[in-house]
């Protein structure tokens, strides 16, 4: 008879957990149903930042790879100026290969990504930006005041962009993006006076210090006196900031007092060829810890 009384306990107690499983599975499986979407939106983030640390390149960097792009103006039989050519060197090949035309004056060089060739119009009123692909197909194009900008550094999504620099005008940045269009600004100090190059994901600015503040007089001698008086600064920066990345040092040089000025000019087959020139303002570096 004690058997038979415990059979039904342990019918009632096997119910009992069955229950308990089918409720552990569920909820099991309505937190795997909501995981992926709170895992897409963590990822929006990532995303958004890795655009702005986008590989940073100098400007000469188009002539340190193993195909180079270069635009030549084309001139007709009477010597008039008929449109400009983009040409594909192929340097380990050894081949020259025409892949675009247009009818507009451009820029010496093109400035070329990992998946883009763009280029910069030089006409005396709407210019713009002519993005290729590597072959010389047309992408798209976006208007673009190429008179007023000098594109200092670029990215695959972005021109970063200077005028009005320092010392004697306050130097103002902007920003392009290279997809749509949109012009955002570039915060950096109104002392800048260049963006000399790329050092990994940050750029190199240079800015004059001075007790004096920028813009300087137009009075040519009394700017010189303030540039004698002044440092010229080389800073790594946060092209997403504009700051330095972290804590810095000042380095001020112990040889002469005389800065280096670093003058990039793309010299095709001597790739990362630069050119430095004496000035006569005290430098110091900034690098950061």
């Amino acid at each position: 008879m004690k058997t038979k009384k415990c059979i039904p306990l342990i019918l009632t107690a096997a119910l009992a957990l069955s229950a308990c499983a089918s409720a552990a599975d569920s909820a099991t499986t309505a937190a795997s149903a909501e995981t992926p979407e709170s895992t897409a939106e963590s990822a929006i983030e990532p995303g958004t930042e890795a655009v702005e640390t986008d590989t940073l390149y100098g400007l000469n960097y188009s002539y340190s790879q193993s195909v180079v792009y270069e635009d030549l103006p084309t001139l007709d039989d009477e010597w008039n100026f008929a449109g400009t050519n983009v040409y594909k060197n192929d340097l380990n090949a050894g081949q020259t290969t025409l892949i675009y035309h247009c009818d507009e004056p451009c820029f010496v060089y093109p400035y070329v990504t990992s998946n883009a060739v763009y280029l910069l119009t030089n006409n005396s009123t709407d210019n713009k930006v002519i993005a290729l692909s590597p072959d010389g197909t047309l992408t798209h194009e976006i208007p673009f005041d190429t008179l007023t900008w000098s594109v200092v550094l670029y990215s695959d999504r972005y021109f970063y962009c200077l005028t009005d620099r320092a010392p004697y005008r306050s130097a103002h940045g902007l920003r392009l993006d290279l997809q749509t269009g949109e012009t955002t600004p570039l915060d950096l100090p109104v002392e800048t006076m260049d963006v000399p190059d790329t050092a990994d994901a940050f750029a190199v600015t240079e800015r004059i210090v001075s007790d004096s503040p920028v813009p300087f007089p137009d009075s040519s001698e009394i700017s010189d006196a303030f540039l004698q008086n002044s440092l010229r600064e080389y800073d790594l920066t946060d092209v997403a900031t504009g700051k330095p990345p972290g804590k810095s040092q000042n380095f001020r040089t112990k040889a002469q007092r005389r800065a280096l000025s670093f003058t990039h000019t793309p010299t095709l087959g001597k790739p990362g060829m630069t050119f430095i020139s004496a000035s006569s303002t005290p430098c110091r570096l900034r690098t950061a810890l």
